[in-house]
Order: structure tokens, then sequence, then C-alpha cells
């Protein structure tokens, strides 16, 4: 089963290898993550941990956490 790291319980993210109480209250007060290797560049947990359960963790902001997205434009000054 994955798990959301954005909104997985306390209790759901220690169900992963290596993830006790420690790690998961560290996962739980870093959100927002974008990406789940945030877990390891935000220091939040040691790589070593990162690959073993980086194959059972996906990441979505919680909605109304999305951050926003810049629009580009054009040499003309008009938005793409």
């Amino acid at each position: 089963m994955m798990i959301n790291i954005n909104s997985g319980t306390f209790d759901q993210l220690k169900t992963r290898v290596g993830i006790g109480d420690t790690y998961a209250k560290r996962i739980v007060e870093g959100r927002p993550y974008q990406r789940t290797d945030e877990l390891v560049t935000k220091n939040v947990i040691p790589q070593m941990t990162y690959d073993k359960i980086k194959d059972q963790i996906i990441t979505r902001p919680k909605e109304g956490q999305r951050h926003k997205t810049r629009t580009r434009r054009s040499d003309s000054g008009q938005s793409t």
C-alpha cells in the first residue's frame, strides 16, 4: 500500500520499514512536500531510510496547499 507523506497519519507512516515515532513525527511536521526526495534534502530522514521506503510513498500536496505556478511571458510581454 502506498502512503501519501502529505496526508498519511502518524500511525500509517510508522508502518514503513525504518520509520518509527521520531521520523514519523518529523515527516508530519515538515509538511507539505512537493517530492518524496525532500525527506532527504530537508534532513527529515537519512538517505538509507529513504532508499528503503521510496517505492512505498507518494506525495501530493493537500488541497489548498498547492503552490501557485508562475505564468511565463513571451518576448512580446504576453502570457503564454
